[in-house]
């Protein structure tokens, strides 16, 4: 079963910290020319909602293999800036819990 973390039983502080989150890794995909998909309840959400599902948590992205080893190695320059990004590449750093995006692709 998973567990949902909610701060202070509001789901809008959540959404707005993925939102933030969502902004960096957009503009890490532009940067790098980074193709990417919103898949699942975050393209719902984006249609249907335009925004998240009122009851959502997460977002889900997916992108292919290759972009996601291109990803993998820009968000390793985003952590050294102070916005820990968790890929397969730098899944054993010790990373402050409070500031952590831990990012999981789906590969096509």
């Amino acid at each position: 079963m998973r567990k949902e973390i909610v701060v202070g039983n509001n789901l809008t502080v959540v959404q707005d910290i993925l939102l933030k989150a969502m902004d960096e890794i957009h503009r890490i995909c532009e940067d790098s020319g980074i193709v990417y998909y919103l898949i699942g309840g975050s393209a719902l959400g984006a249609v249907r909602h335009e925004g998240f599902i009122p009851w959502d948590v997460d977002i889900d992205i997916a992108m292919h293999r290759d972009d996601y080893d291109r990803f993998a190695e820009a968000a390793e320059k985003c952590s050294q800036r102070g916005c820990p990004i968790i890929t397969i590449k730098t899944r054993e750093s010790i990373i402050d819990p409070t500031r952590l995006l831990v990012l999981t692709m789906y590969a096509l």
